[in-house]
C-alpha cells in the first residue's frame, strides 16, 4: 500500500493524527468507464440482375467505283502586264567645239650660205699648184681667197592650228513610262494522277448475344466503439488519520471549494452539512474516492501537498 500522506502545506492546518500513520476508510470508489467494440452492419447484402444487350460489330467492305488514272491538263502560258520606266535615245545636240592651237618650234634659215673673196698678203704656195680658190694677182702679189660662209640659222616659234574646230553631236536621252507584257509561266502541260475511288458497305455481325448475369453483394459491417459507465461500488482507500481536520484545515478545505464553485458554505473551519455535500460533489465530479475526507480530496484541494 502507498504511503497515505506527504508533507504538509502548513503543520498547523491539520490535527497530529493527520500526519502520523497510515490510515484506510471504506469509502465509495469512483465509477468505472469500459470501452468495447460492437459490430454493426453498415449495408445488407443484396443480389442485383443486369441485362446485358447483345455485342455486334460493324463489318466495313470496300469497293472499287473508279480505278486510278492519269489525265493531262494543259496549263495556258501565264502573262503579267509590267509597268515601268526607260531612257530611250533622243535627237541629237550638236556643239561646235574651238580649234586647238600649238606652239611649234621650227629652225629657219636667217642667210644662206655662200662664197665669199679674202684679201689675204702673203706668198704663195712655193711648190705645187694654186691651191682651189686661190687666185694671184700679179705683180702685186695680192692674194684673193674664195672662202665659204656656211648658212645662219636660227630657231622661231610660231603659233599652228593642231585641231580646227568642228561641229559634234551629243547624244540625249528621253524618259518615258512604258508598258509592257511580260511571260511569267510558259504554256505547258502537266500530266495529273487521278486516285482510285472507293466506296464502302457496311454489315453487322453478331459477337455475343444478350443475355443476364446476376451480381450478389455481401454485407458490410462496421466496429462501432461502445464506452460504458460501471458502477465503482464499495472499497477501501487513503483516509484523514485522527478525525476530522482541524479548524485552520477545514476553513482551507472550505475556501477551495467555494474557489471553485462548489457552495461549501463560509470558510470558518466550521463542518456543516453543505461542506460535506459540496465535497462529496466535488469528488463525484471529479472521479475521487467519495464518502470520506480522502488524502486524494485533500490534494486535489491543496489542502496538503
Amino acid at each position: 500500500m502507498k504511503p497515505l500522506l506527504s508533507v504538509l502545506i502548513l503543520s498547523s492546518l491539520a490535527s497530529p493524527a493527520f500526519a502520523q500513520s497510515n490510515c484506510v476508510g471504506r469509502v465509495l470508489l469512483p465509477p468505472v468507464e469500459s470501452r468495447h467494440g460492437e459490430r454493426v452492419l453498415e449495408a445488407p447484402g443484396r443480389i442485383e440482375r443486369f441485362h446485358t444487350p447483345a455485342r455486334v460489330e460493324r463489318i466495313a467492305h470496300r469497293v472499287l467505283v473508279r480505278p486510278a488514272r492519269e489525265e493531262r491538263v494543259s496549263l495556258p502560258a501565264l502573262y503579267r502586264t509590267w509597268h515601268g520606266y526607260e531612257h530611250v535615245q533622243g535627237r541629237p545636240h550638236y556643239v561646235r567645239t574651238e580649234p586647238r592651237y600649238e606652239t611649234v618650234s621650227e629652225r629657219v634659215v636667217v642667210a644662206p650660205g655662200h662664197y665669199v673673196w679674202e684679201r689675204r698678203y702673203g706668198p704663195m704656195v712655193s711648190s705645187g699648184p694654186p691651191q682651189p680658190g686661190q687666185t694671184m694677182v700679179t705683180p702685186t702679189g695680192e692674194i684673193m681667197c674664195k672662202v665659204w660662209c656656211p648658212a645662219r640659222y636660227e630657231t622661231v616659234q610660231r603659233r599652228v592650228m593642231a585641231e580646227p574646230g568642228h561641229m559634234v553631236a551629243v547624244p540625249t536621252t528621253v524618259e518615258r513610262e512604258i508598258t509592257r507584257t511580260v511571260m511569267v509561266r510558259p504554256a505547258s502541260v502537266q500530266v495529273r494522277r487521278i486516285p482510285a475511288e472507293y466506296r464502302y458497305t457496311y454489315a453487322t455481325r453478331l459477337i455475343a448475344p444478350a443475355h443476364w448475369y446476376v451480381r450478389r453483394t455481401a454485407a458490410r459491417y462496421g466496429v462501432r466503439e461502445v464506452r460504458e459507465m460501471h458502477d465503482g461500488g464499495a472499497g477501501w482507500a487513503p483516509v484523514v488519520c485522527g478525525g476530522p481536520l482541524s479548524r485552520p484545515a477545514m476553513a482551507h478545505l472550505q475556501a477551495s471549494l467555494n474557489a471553485q464553485g462548489y457552495a461549501a458554505g463560509p470558510a470558518d473551519g466550521l463542518g456543516r452539512p453543505e461542506t460535506y455535500t459540496a465535497l462529496h460533489r466535488f469528488q463525484v465530479e471529479h472521479r475521487l474516492a467519495a464518502g470520506q475526507i480522502t488524502v486524494e480530496s485533500a490534494r486535489a484541494l491543496g489542502v496538503v501537498q
